[in-house]
Formats: C-alpha cells, sequence, structure tokens
C-alpha cells in the first residue's frame, strides 16, 4: 500500500484547521493537534514554529489562530477545491 506524502502547505493547514476546530473547547495542546495531525512531534513543532513566525498563530503555548491564520485556511480549502475540480487531485 502507498501512502502518499503530504506537502508541508498541507501540514500547515491541517495544524492550523486543527488548532481553529479546537478553540471552541478551549485552548488545544501541541500534543492533541500534533496526534491528530498525524507527524512526528519534532517535525510538528518546526511547522508551528513556522506558523508562529509567519503569523499565523499567537504564540507555541496557545495555539490561537490570528486572522492571517484564518486567511490561509480559507484560502487553502479554495485551493484543493479548485484542484478536485479540475481533476488534478482526488475526492
Amino acid at each position: 500500500m502507498r501512502v502518499e506524502k503530504r506537502h508541508k502547505f498541507r501540514i500547515y493547514f491541517e495544524i492550523l484547521r486543527l488548532c481553529d476546530e479546537c478553540q471552541d473547547k478551549g485552548v488545544p495542546s501541541t500534543t492533541i493537534v500534533a496526534r491528530r495531525v498525524n507527524v512526528a512531534y519534532d517535525r510538528f513543532l518546526r511547522s508551528l514554529d513556522k506558523l508562529v513566525e509567519l503569523g499565523m498563530v499567537e504564540s507555541r503555548e496557545r495555539l490561537v489562530l490570528t486572522e492571517k491564520g484564518k486567511q490561509y485556511v480559507e484560502e487553502y480549502q479554495r485551493f484543493e477545491d479548485f484542484l478536485r475540480r479540475m481533476g488534478l487531485v482526488g475526492q
């Protein structure tokens, strides 16, 4: 069985989306988000550091999405929808 490799932009999207979803239940823990994104914890922390540096997440301790992070999630979803409509990615 072949597993497709995810691009870093997809991983960023998944981290941001999960942070947004978990905010309703309180501040999500890094461990919970890392497990749900399904990446190695050290890779998750590097990705999280990049998202904080880019201003998409408030801080490494408080996984709160900024407006810029919310915009990334919306735009990424729109881009993926476009790729599906063009037949470039599977359903």
